[in-house]
């Protein structure tokens, strides 16, 4: 199993040109942000964490909470979070508390626990920080917390290249190039909502090389995609369709 470590992804940060400005997000070490980070770590250790910097770039002091939203999370693991107090399990909403202008929180001021108890896979959660006086005032943080398991053949892994989804973001079609060995049985992408609710699931012929999916009948919005290879999860990354 792979030990713990983490890998930061950076993307666009989310919440619009003006969001950007009002707050940013960073990790512990000062470095920015994107919208989607992702933890991974074994899925048999007690748990799993990860903390984030939130800065205050207004002048004027603010007032802000956090919300969680789960978007799916592996049956029989668990999460919870601290924003300045840690909250139970059972809790989504954070109380208030004062950011001064132009000041960051302290390191594990906000923080996120995931406890995986032996599960393979990936949960993935969201995390509002939002103005409680604008509504309008926010910035959000996805997390994926990845224990995948290291039972895809090393051979297959070195002598196998796939492709992202693309265009992304996407409007009728998707595609994805790939070029697999002998060893490969099965593989299959699969598309999910912020839901957790499967939208999509179509094979890869191992024989090919390209497979195009129509995602035109599939609302605005974040999706997840999933690799599968050998019915073992290969990489799970973010689709936009617009």
């Amino acid at each position: 199993m792979k030990k713990i470590l983490l890998s930061l992804i950076v993307l666009i940060v989310t919440g619009g040109f003006t969001f950007a400005q009002v707050f940013t997000l960073t990790n512990n070490e000062g470095e920015p942000l994107g919208d989607t980070v992702t933890v991974y770590g074994d899925p048999e250790v007690s748990g799993i964490d990860f903390g984030a910097i939130f800065t205050n770039n207004k002048d004027e002091n603010v007032n802000i909470s956090v919300r969680r939203d789960t978007i799916h999370m592996l049956v029989g693991t668990s999460s919870y979070f601290k924003w300045n107090q840690t909250l139970a399990p059972s809790v989504d909403l954070s109380e208030a508390y004062i950011v001064n202008a132009g000041e960051s929180t302290p390191v594990d001021y906000f923080k996120v626990y995931y406890q995986p108890y032996g599960q393979i896979g990936i949960s993935i959660i969201q995390f509002r920080f939002q103005n409680i006086n604008s509504e309008n005032e926010f910035v959000k943080l996805i997390i994926k917390f990845n224990t995948t398991s290291d039972d895809i053949d090393e051979n297959i892994i070195r002598n196998m290249t796939i492709s992202d989804l693309y265009p992304n973001p996407a409007q009728d079609m998707i595609s994805i190039e790939y070029d697999m060995p002998r060893e490969v049985e099965s593989a299959n992408v699969r598309i999910v909502n912020v839901l957790g609710s499967v939208v999509k699931e179509v094979p890869l012929d191992t024989r090919d090389n390209k497979l195009s999916i129509d995602v035109s009948n599939l609302n605005d919005g974040i999706y997840f995609y999933s690799i599968f290879i050998n019915d073992e999860l290969y990489n799970t990354e973010k689709l936009i369709v617009k």
